[in-house]
């Protein structure tokens, strides 16, 4: 049932806290919008959140940040963050709360009697418990165990499970970019001139998200993976780093001098904000156009190819 068949001109808070998020409301953004309700969006200044955002031309607010480190303090960051939501969020006059599991905005929205949906599609992180208790309803993929939503205390009039998963919904509108062979091959040819699109192995590197919650144990398939790719001569790897220290890792250090790596620089800033800052579709002056080098053998570029024993950077 669509929102406007329930009430008219709602007013809806979307919060969007980690990557992800951005394109998947995406498309959702754009059926609300049709049908003419209200939206306003928070963005944790976490990953590339913000940045996404941004090339999408939404305007938001951007409020809290990620804390790394141990449960405790998540969860003291998770609060600072919820009382930073409520202050911002009390004279709005909200009808919706919406978010992918956004524990902040759940404990936020509760407090000011905001109905909340929240939407998941990870059955093992420990904070469904927070945010599953907290919605009015939850929204998960059909294949999230039913147990699983018993055990973090969800009853089945408040669930709602839906076909696909959550990359069906963000990839619904996507459209390929048709020169992205050409463009692609005409970068990595001005370090090796020999390359070919479709001679060469592609391939695309995206470390694990070591900063979670639910990623307390110590796992070595990433680097691994990196290890073995490296091992190809005509190998390109295109790395998307989840943070700024992830782009500096040391798993990489010993990454060979034949393999070429197309890095996409994160968002510099990562620093803690004291408070709320607005944004606009307008304003998009953030994006960095170099960074500096990581490590002795390691170049990490927005958007360019390194080479690290020669380290030239084109």
């Amino acid at each position: 049932m669509k929102l406007q068949k329930v009430f008219n001109n709602m007013n809806i808070w979307l919060d969007f806290s980690n990557s992800p998020h951005v394109h998947f409301f995406n498309p959702i953004i754009k059926e609300i919008k049709k049908q003419n309700h209200d939206i306003h969006i928070t963005v944790r200044d976490f990953a590339q959140t913000k940045d996404l955002s941004t090339i999408l031309g939404f305007d938001y607010e951007t409020i809290g940040n990620h804390a790394d480190g141990n449960v405790i303090k998540k969860m003291v960051n998770i609060s600072g963050r919820a009382k930073k939501l409520r202050h911002w969020a009390k004279k709005k006059g909200f009808d919706l709360a919406v978010g992918h599991n956004s524990y902040a905005q759940c404990i936020a929205a509760k407090t000011l009697g905001i109905k909340t949906v929240t939407i998941m599609d990870y059955e093992h992180q420990p904070a469904n418990h927070v945010s599953f208790r907290l919605a009015d309803k939850i929204i998960v993929p059909l294949v999230f165990p039913d147990h699983d939503l018993v055990r973090y205390g969800v009853a089945k009039r408040k669930a709602y499970k839906y076909m696909g998963i959550k990359e069906d919904v963000y990839l619904s509108g996507f459209e390929p970019q048709e020169d992205f062979a050409s463009t692609l091959e005409e970068n990595i040819r001005k370090k090796i001139p020999t390359y070919k699109y479709n001679e060469f192995v592609l391939a695309t590197v995206r470390p694990p998200a070591t900063m979670a919650a639910y990623h307390r144990f110590d796992n070595h398939f990433f680097d691994s993976v990196l290890e073995y790719l490296s091992g190809f001569k005509n190998t390109v790897m295109v790395l998307l780093p989840r943070t700024e220290e992830q782009s500096c890792q040391s798993t990489l250090k010993n990454n060979p001098h034949h393999t070429t790596l197309l890095a996409h620089k994160p968002p510099i800033e990562t620093t803690c904000s004291t408070g709320p800052s607005r944004h606009t579709p307008q304003d998009n002056t953030r994006t960095p156009q170099h960074a500096q080098p990581c490590h002795d053998n390691m170049l990490v570029y927005h958007s360019q190819i390194f080479m690290p024993r020669e380290r030239q950077v084109y």
